[in-house]
């Protein structure tokens, strides 16, 4: 069992680095940006994971065009989930560090079953969000997706804008270089 304790220097069972710091290393900039943008996504993600655990939830009024975006995303890809938002940390014994990824599962494509990570985002685009998937992508109950989705949920209830990622040598070696950065400044 993974415990994750936010006053360790290594947030994942006080051995492992979570990505949130990770990224804050490499951007320099608050993972979540402000409050406002933390509750948003945390409430967002709430209600995608009983979504697509076929739980109808109550939706607050402010949150309704996320949510009706949210609903397309559901009829897009079909999703059957494995894991929601359970932490996980890395496969890869010198790379300590641990995250909790929003889905993982079955999604449709092609008329065909195919094993997914996803990952869901309120706000604009970041150049880190793709690096984040990547990384998920090397936790132990991950590595196995075959498919690695970013999905931008609108406010206005349009339909989310959905991104494929693939993997990326550079972002990968910034990633690296950020964790090891982190455990470089421990002494």
């Amino acid at each position: 069992m993974i415990t994750i304790d936010r006053t360790q220097p290594r947030h994942y069972n006080g051995t492992h680095f979570a990505l949130s710091q990770i990224v804050q290393a490499m951007m320099s900039t608050p993972f979540y940006g402000s409050e406002a943008d933390k509750e948003r996504g945390h409430d967002i993600h709430t209600l995608f994971r009983l979504e697509v655990s076929s739980i109808t939830p109550e939706v607050a009024p402010v949150y309704e065009g996320y949510y009706q975006s949210l609903c397309m995303l559901t009829k897009l890809l079909g999703p059957t989930p494995i894991f929601t938002e359970t932490p996980s940390v890395s496969s890869i014994s010198y790379l300590p560090f641990g995250g909790t990824p929003d889905f993982y599962g079955w999604t449709e494509r092609r008329q065909e079953r195919v094993l997914t990570l996803i990952e869901i985002k309120t706000g604009t685009p970041q150049r880190w969000h793709p690096i984040q998937l990547m990384a998920y992508h090397k936790l132990e109950l991950y590595k196995e997706a075959k498919r690695l989705l970013l999905v931008y949920l609108s406010a206005e209830g349009k339909p989310p804008k959905v991104v494929t990622v693939k993997h990326n040598a550079r972002d990968w070696a910034a990633f690296q270089s950020a964790l090891n950065l982190l455990i470089w400044r421990e002494g």
